[in-house]
């Protein structure tokens, strides 16, 4: 009967109002803008109402004027879900704004793991992201070639940004 669907209706409204959607929750997710397709992504993964949340590159082909609105999205749900968010991301500057704590990687090998700061500071990570990191891969230097990542970890749970 359709009043048992009444709990799954009300939720999956509250869900579309939580990731700024409501207004379009008769519109077929296809024809979204890429940021609210993310944003949709976002409250799907809310309906199973998990503890972790393991996003890779949320922010991924979106235009530059959408990415503050869906790390903020992001750090609400962490915040007021008390959520840990597993977060993969190559845009230093979202891990680096949205992270407690971050784990950088180059060729698979953890680089660095410290809060953003030390992170910024740190030389071999500058020295990987600028490429200069021979002995490490033992094969050359492969610099920002797409193997280097950064993992950030955030909230009260914690929150991880990587990217690699």
């Amino acid at each position: 009967p359709a009043r048992h669907f009444t709990r799954y209706t009300d939720q999956t409204t509250a869900i579309l109002k939580q990731v700024g959607l409501a207004e379009r929750a008769l519109q077929l997710a296809g024809t979204l803008p890429h940021g609210d397709q993310r944003k949709l992504e976002l409250g799907i993964i809310l309906g199973s109402d998990p503890e972790v949340l393991l996003l890779d590159e949320p922010t991924a082909g979106m235009a530059a004027e959408q990415v503050p609105e869906l790390m903020a999205l992001i750090q609400e749900i962490q915040q007021q879900g008390n959520k840990t968010v597993v977060l993969v991301e190559h845009n230093m500057n979202v891990v680096m704004s949205i992270s407690d704590r971050i784990t950088v990687m180059h060729q698979g090998r953890v680089l660095a793991e410290g809060a953003p700061a030390e992170i910024a500071a740190n030389e071999t990570v500058q020295s990987a992201y600028l490429g200069g990191l021979y002995e490490l891969g033992g094969e050359g230097n492969e610099g920002n070639s797409g193997n280097s990542g950064n993992s950030g970890n955030s909230g009260k749970k914690g929150k991880k940004g990587e990217s690699g």
